[in-house]
C-alpha cells in the first residue's frame, strides 16, 4: 500500500481536489505504471494510515494486502 498523489477534479478550486492523496495497493500502483499517457498517479509515497486504508482503485484494505489477499 502507497499514499499517492493523483489526479483529481481539475476544475475545482482547490488543490486538495486537483491533486487528492489517497492510498493504493500496490498492485493498483504497478498497474497505472503500464498506463504510461493514461496514468492516474502522479507521485508514490510511503504508507500513512493517515489517509485511510483502502485502495482508492480497488478496494482492497491494508491488511488484505498483507495477508496476500
Amino acid at each position: 500500500m502507497k499514499t499517492c498523489i493523483i489526479y483529481g477534479d481539475q476544475s475545482s478550486d482547490h488543490a486538495s481536489e486537483n491533486y487528492p492523496r489517497v492510498q493504493i495497493c500496490d498492485d493498483c500502483v504497478e498497474e497505472d505504471k503500464k498506463l504510461q499517457e493514461s496514468a492516474k498517479i502522479v507521485s508514490i509515497g510511503k504508507y500513512d494510515p493517515y489517509f485511510g486504508d483502502t485502495c482508492m482503485f480497488c478496494g482492497n484494505t491494508y491488511e488484505e494486502e498483507r495477508q496476500g489477499n
